[in-house]
């Protein structure tokens, strides 16, 4: 079970709209192909991509943590 919750988190960010994620890469895919043109070079904005994936790794760590609280509990 805290498999996988574990991999159905990850799976769910992997597939958020930004750009160093998958689904930030189907996006811009997505994008150029309704524009029929490639965009030349993608610019990340680091300081506002920090945050983003500090609040996301954190969320991360508390569906683990509670998944494995709840499992626990659940044994006994």
């Amino acid at each position: 079970m805290l498999i996988s919750v574990v991999n159905l988190a990850l799976g769910m960010l992997n597939l958020l709209p930004v750009l160093p994620l998958d689904g930030g890469h189907l996006l811009m895919t997505a994008i150029e192909r309704i524009r029929r043109r490639r965009n030349p070079k993608y610019v990340i904005d680091y300081a506002r991509a920090v945050p983003f994936f500090g609040v996301a790794i954190i969320v991360i760590v508390f569906v683990m943590f509670s998944a494995l609280y709840l499992d626990t509990l659940r044994l006994f």
